[in-house]
């Protein structure tokens, strides 16, 4: 990390951590977060975090009084069909790496963490930019037992670059794949690189779909619509303080003050 980059960094948890201490001051609003995982093992890429820095965190959530959610659980939040408990989260993966058996597994067993995978169908990592294990349709197989299996589509494109018709053949393909091989039909979609249009969200619709997660950030509300969830990605540089910060009403107010900058910036520009 040159030094420039440690400095914003260090701007940026300084800024997290002071909006932080100032939302203690104000009573707790229900509100459910979605967390984005990768791999969690001992690789540098950067959407990788080490065993310990995972367990660190589900333990924060355990010891807080988090309420784990399952998809249908957000589904049902988001559409009044249930009561919106004080603080919740739902631990995502994207991908569907080979680690997360070895590393990510044993911990969620550990605090009775449920969490969604999702997995692209043709199990290449042409697109992923990093060479970490894929997990196999067997594998995906056995998981799918104890844990939901989301499409992730089927070859990890950018789904805005696709016309109509490769956009329903990748979306049909993948959830005839992971239907065949979970025996279940999968009814919650990532997109890839956080990449959609509304043509992807009427095919999903038509499909079958309840719910399509972004890479948006930002806290998830009663009344959000269900095919544009936010999340919030953590990476090897997500530093704790960040990850508590993330967990309150406190980052939406920071990426509010961000998008104000930006826009300054861009009319200054």
């Amino acid at each position: 990390m040159t030094i420039l980059k440690k400095i914003k960094k260090l701007f940026k948890n300084v800024g997290l951590y002071l909006l932080w201490i100032v939302r203690n001051f104000f009573p707790g609003s229900p509100h459910v977060v979605v967390l984005m995982y990768h791999s969690v093992g001992r690789s540098d890429w950067g959407f990788s975090i080490s065993p310990e820095e995972f367990e660190k965190q589900m333990n924060y959530l355990h010891k807080n009084g988090y309420k784990f959610l399952t998809a249908e659980n957000l589904f049902e939040i988001i559409s009044r069909k249930n009561s919106l408990v004080k603080k919740a989260v739902l631990v995502t993966f994207d991908d569907g790496y080979r680690d997360f058996i070895a590393e990510a597994v044993p911990i969620l067993t550990k605090y009775n963490i449920p969490a969604v995978v999702f997995v692209h169908a043709d199990r290449s990592s042409r697109q992923l930019k990093n060479e970490i294990p894929l997990l196999d349709w067997q594998e995906i197989r056995e998981l799918s037992d104890k844990f939901e299996i989301g499409n992730h589509s089927n070859s990890h494109p950018n789904l805005k670059k696709l016309s109509a018709n490769e956009l329903e053949d990748d979306i049909k393909e993948s959830t005839r794949l992971i239907q065949e091989v979970t025996f279940k039909k999968p009814e919650i979609f990532a997109y890839p690189f956080g990449m959609f249009n509304q043509s992807t969200i009427d095919i999903l619709k038509n499909s079958g779909y309840k719910l399509g997660f972004t890479t948006d950030r930002g806290m998830v509300k009663v009344g959000t619509d269900p095919f544009k969830i936010k999340r919030f990605g953590i990476a090897n540089d997500t530093s704790f303080i960040e990850f508590k910060t993330r967990l309150t009403p406190a980052s939406d107010w920071y990426e509010l003050m961000i998008g104000i900058f930006k826009n300054k910036n861009k009319k200054n520009n």
